[in-house]
């Protein structure tokens, strides 16, 4: 018997010592919280306060994901963001692969406040391909506003 992944959402308070600190973990594109569970809990082990939401569409069918848009990914982040940001006292962001992007707008100042830091696993930083006029949305993100 096989058993189904996880796609739940992952949520762990701050239970660490000192100045408190909340990371908002992002999955890739067709991922879910799954995809990156382990190194959520890692961070919650160690005391920080996690976040990992399932970005809508995501975690289902590629029906459900077709339906749905990127704006509804970001709020997702900026949900969780937000959330984070109302408990501790720096918020840090962290993605995988296209969480990557969901987490670059979130620093170029497109939500609530600024995180602190962020962490990248396997970003893609440039849109050079065939396709890049599909995703508009993606060259938005990586416009350079802090130079």
């Amino acid at each position: 018997m096989t058993i189904p992944p996880d796609h739940t959402p992952f949520s762990s308070p701050f239970t660490g010592t000192g100045t408190s600190t909340g990371v908002v973990v992002s999955h890739g594109f067709t991922g879910s919280p799954h995809g990156v569970r382990d190194w959520s809990r890692s961070l919650a082990d160690a005391g920080y306060a996690v976040r990992t939401p399932l970005l809508p569409g995501h975690g289902t069918s590629w029906q459900e994901l077709a339906s749905t848009r990127w704006q509804e990914w970001h709020g997702a982040l900026d949900a969780a963001y937000v959330e984070l940001a109302g408990e501790c006292e720096q918020v840090v962001v962290a993605g995988l692969s296209m969480g990557c992007t969901g987490c670059s707008k979130t620093l170029c100042g497109c939500s609530p406040g600024s995180p602190l830091r962020c962490g990248y696993i396997v970003p893609r930083l440039t849109m050079w391909s065939p396709t890049r006029a599909c995703v508009p949305c993606a060259a938005d993100w990586f416009t350079p506003r802090w130079r």
